[in-house]
């Protein structure tokens, strides 16, 4: 199985994707994947929450994929093509906003579980041998959608609440007063 998918909104969370491989922009975290991942990978980012395959990054020639450390070795990875090297506290921060991402959409126990430990998060980068451009810039635009998107849903959910504050009548409370006979907070009858 081959997908080049310009974003990856995962509805479900995956276990295993057999050869998962990304055209430039596209991002994706997956819970594991199977032999050859990012094959042939030219950009974007993934992120991989469990175990591979082997050969993985055969032919990559951009973007960045992810591994948990305890995942990740260069046994697994095709060494002609991919080096694995240690992330920065900027790169961890951006992963970690794919993984809560991740799990609102999917509940992901993988991802609570990283996103509750309150640790850094135990992950390695595997890039091209060569890479196209610096890291920075293979964030730079992924970072800037879900900004955007965090604007639109800001600004939708501002819309409703204005809609709903128009279309309801102000609440108004009428305190009647108590029936001849009945009796009052002080017991007193009236």
């Amino acid at each position: 199985m081959r997908l080049n998918l310009p974003i990856c909104d995962h509805r479900e969370s995956w276990e295993t994707v057999e050869t998962i491989c990304f055209n430039s922009g596209a991002v994706s975290v997956v819970e594991g994947v199977g032999d050859h991942a990012c094959e042939y990978m030219t950009g974007g980012v993934v992120v991989i929450l469990g175990s591979n395959g082997i050969n993985l990054g055969s032919g990559m020639t951009g973007g960045l994929t992810y591994l948990l450390t305890d995942h990740s070795s260069m046994n697994s990875c095709n060494a002609d093509f991919v080096r694995l090297e240690p992330c920065t506290v900027t790169e961890e921060q951006a992963v970690r906003q794919l993984l809560i991402r991740h799990f609102m959409l999917t509940r992901s126990t993988r991802a609570a579980l990283l996103l509750e430990s309150g640790l850094p998060l135990p992950i390695a980068r595997m890039q091209p041998l060569t890479l196209p451009c610096p890291v920075e810039d293979t964030w730079k635009p992924i970072l800037q959608r879900f900004e955007r998107a965090a604007l639109t849903a800001l600004r939708n959910g501002q819309r409703r609440d204005k809609a709903a504050d128009l279309e309801s009548p102000p609440l108004e409370v009428r305190v009647a007063p108590p029936p001849p006979g009945a009796a009052t907070t002080s017991g007193a009858t009236e």
